[in-house]
Parts: structure tokens; C-alpha cells; sequence
């Protein structure tokens, strides 16, 4: 099957998204190629200049890519690549590709990457595709009723082949280190900030605590925490601590390299265990509209506390706890297999020759890869 992906270039999980897919898709027999939308309009509002595109390509490189500005120059690159399907990742994209994929008579897949009001926004769009990837349940929700039988939950993943924890120096026991790692708007910043005011308070207290702030919180300024701003690579300070918070990617991300992860972001859930997935993948939003309690001081104090009186086998403990999680729930090469199985219904439904229903699903075929999506 030829697949082509269209994007935008910026520095998210949508980008990172994409260049998982680019990376593990080829061991499913996929043909990927992959579609960057660039006008001037979408270069001034990402604030991306010509050097930064080329940084931004990462593994999109090692397969056929294009930059295109309108349909016209999308469709020559498909009919170029024989694309079968169109899977397209931003809203940017939503328009062309629908466009597109109308045009050579493609199924078309859309990723939807954030909670917004997508059914106002994009009506059309919704109703001509095949399939809705949503990347957890309150995206889908955001996706609306209409499309319930046409969505699919496939929950983003991070690359455990790359984010690993570093074996070869042991970490010392003392100063723990702590880093608060993201990149997050206001509500969010919320959990930062408190952080950071927590880190005021062990310091003033003489705890042997080392806090390290990586990233980006809208309004925050840290004072208590030493604040590196945004890091391209930030595997080796992943790797050289023991304890991250975070939400979504960025949690995922430190606890495959084997730190212990809290979740916190507006809303504050404490420590990621084994336990948490035993009635399935839960949201790592962090969000207070999603049931978490606001972010406060007291509690960040608590845990780690907590975590200051356990000894050092324990920590340890609990930082390969957080790598098994890691791999057993966050896998990339999961999430792509469970794409993978949307691809295939697409192709299943797209050639079934039905009509106005074709792209819908019985409930008995949904399997495993998301299932149907109910909003009850």
C-alpha cells in the first residue's frame, strides 16, 4: 500500500507523530511518502524560517517528500508516488487532502492531535473521511457524534528504540534529580508553577534536591528550578535524572528512559504505576476537566517527600517500573501498528463498492485497534 502522510513542520507531537510513522510503517510493507504544506502564511504563523524547514524534516528525508503550496502541486507529488490513501496530521493539511483524496479516489484518513470543535470547523472534512484517528478519549469527544462509528482511539506513542535509559554510568544516589519537562499554554503551566514553588521550599529546607526545568510554561518564570528553555536534544538530561513531570509525550518520554513519572500539568494525578492500566489506557491530559485534581504545592511536597525516604533499591525499583510501563503502554511501533490496522479498514470499506455508507463499520469488526467509540 503507498501511503501518503501530509504535515506541517513544527516543533510538536504532531511532527514527532509523523516521523514514527515514517520510521515503522516500512516494516508493515507501506510505501510511505510524505506531503509538507509551506506558504508564506503558514511559515510567518509557525515563525519557521528556510534553514529551520531542512533542521525539521528528520527521518522524512530517507523517503520521497515534497513541499507544496496548493492542490495543484499536491496532486502531481501523489500521482508521482501512486498514493492509495491520504493521511493527513494538521488542519492546515485538512483541506488539500480532502481535495485530493476526492480528487484520485483515495480513502483519507485524518489524525486529530488536540480537543477543539472540529465538527464547526471542519464539517466536510469529518464527513468525507474514511476514518478519524483520535489520539485519546477526549479528543474523540471534541470529534463529536456524528462520526462515533468512524473514530478510532490509537493513543500516541514515543520511539523506546531511541528514548532508552543510560546504563553504562549510574546515577548517583543524592542530589535527586528532578526535571520538569514540556511544553505547555496556560492552563497547563499551572503544574509548573507550583513545581517550582515546591522546589523553593525543599531548597530553603536543605533537601538533597536537584530540580531542573526543561521546556517551555506560558507565564511561568522560574526562580527556584534552573530553566534550560527549549533543548533539541534532551535525551541525556532525560537519561541524568531520576524523576520527571510531565504530561502527554514529554511523560512518556522521560519514563522510557527510565525516570519516574508524575503526571501534572493543571491538574496534578501523582505517580504513573502498573495499576493505572489495569482497566485500560488512561488519559495522560493532566487536565482538570478530565477529572484530575488542580495542581497544588502541598501535594508535590508530599510525594516527594515520599520518595526522599525510600531507599535507593526502591528507586530504582520504581525507574524500571517506569521504563516496563514505557514499553508495555507508550511503544511507537504499538502505536503504529494499531494505524496500521485503520489503513486496513480503510482499504476494506473503501473497496467494498458501498456508497453512502461504505466508510462505516459494524460494531463487530471494530476489534481491538481503538474499537468503536461511544460517547455514553
Amino acid at each position: 500500500m503507498n501511503v501518503l502522510l501530509t504535515t506541517i513542520l513544527v516543533r510538536s507531537g504532531v511532527l514527532t507523530h509523523v516521523w514514527d510513522l515514517v520510521k515503522y510503517l516500512r516494516a508493515y510493507g507501506i510505501n510511505v511518502s510524505v506531503a509538507v504544506i509551506k506558504t508564506p502564511y503558514i511559515m510567518a504563523s509557525l515563525k519557521l524560517t528556510e534553514n529551520e524547514l531542512e533542521k525539521l524534516l528528520g527521518p522524512i528525508a530517507a523517503v520521497p517528500f515534497c513541499f507544496y503550496g496548493d492542490s495543484r502541486e499536491l496532486a502531481r507529488f501523489a500521482r508521482g508516488v501512486k498514493a492509495q490513501l491520504v493521511h493527513a496530521h494538521s488542519p492546515l493539511c485538512f483541506p488539500t487532502s480532502a481535495e485530493l483524496a476526492a480528487e484520485i479516489d483515495t480513502p483519507l484518513v485524518l489524525t486529530l492531535h488536540g480537543a477543539t470543535y472540529w465538527q464547526r470547523a471542519y464539517p466536510k472534512v469529518l464527513a468525507q473521511a474514511c476514518r478519524i484517528i483520535a489520539i485519546g478519549p477526549e479528543v474523540a469527544h471534541s470529534a463529536g457524534e456524528m462520526h462515533r462509528d468512524k473514530i478510532r482511539i490509537v493513543y500516541n506513542g514515543v520511539d523506546v528504540d531511541h528514548f532508552v535509559p543510560d546504563n553504562s554510568t549510574p546515577l548517583p544516589e543524592r542530589p535527586l534529580r528532578i526535571l520538569w519537562y514540556g511544553r505547555v499554554n496556560k492552563p497547563s503551566s499551572r503544574g509548573a508553577a507550583m513545581l517550582d514553588l515546591a522546589a523553593a521550599a525543599l531548597s530553603a529546607a536543605g533537601m538533597p534536591v536537584r530540580f531542573l526545568a526543561v521546556g517551555h510554561a506560558s507565564g511561568v518564570a522560574f526562580t527556584a528550578m534552573e530553566y534550560t528553555g527549549w533543548v533539541e536534544n534532551t535525551l541525556p538530561l532525560l537519561q541524568r535524572s531520576h524523576v520527571v513531570f510531565g504530561r502527554g509525550r514529554a511523560l512518556r518520554e522521560g519514563m522510557a528512559c527510565g525516570c519516574i513519572g508524575f503526571l501534572l500539568g493543571e491538574g496534578y494525578g501523582g505517580r504513573v504505576a502498573t495499576s493505572w492500566f489495569a482497566a485500560g489506557h488512561p488519559s495522560l491530559s493532566g487536565a482538570v476537566k478530565h477529572g484530575y485534581p488542580q495542581a497544588e504545592v502541598k501535594a508535590l511536597l508530599a510525594d516527594i517527600s515520599t520518595l526522599l525516604d525510600l531507599s535507593p533499591e526502591r528507586i530504582q525499583g520504581l525507574r524500571l517500573e517506569a521504563r516496563n510501563i514505557a514499553e508495555k503502554y507508550f511503544a511507537a511501533a504499538r502505536m503504529v501498528s494499531d494505524v496500521y490496522a485503520v489503513y486496513q479498514e480503510c482499504r476494506a470499506a473503501y473497496g467494498s463498492g458501498r456508497k453512502k455508507d461504505r466508510f462505516l463499520m459494524p460494531a463487530w469488526r471494530a476489534g481491538r485497534h481503538g474499537g468503536r467509540f461511544s460517547l455514553s
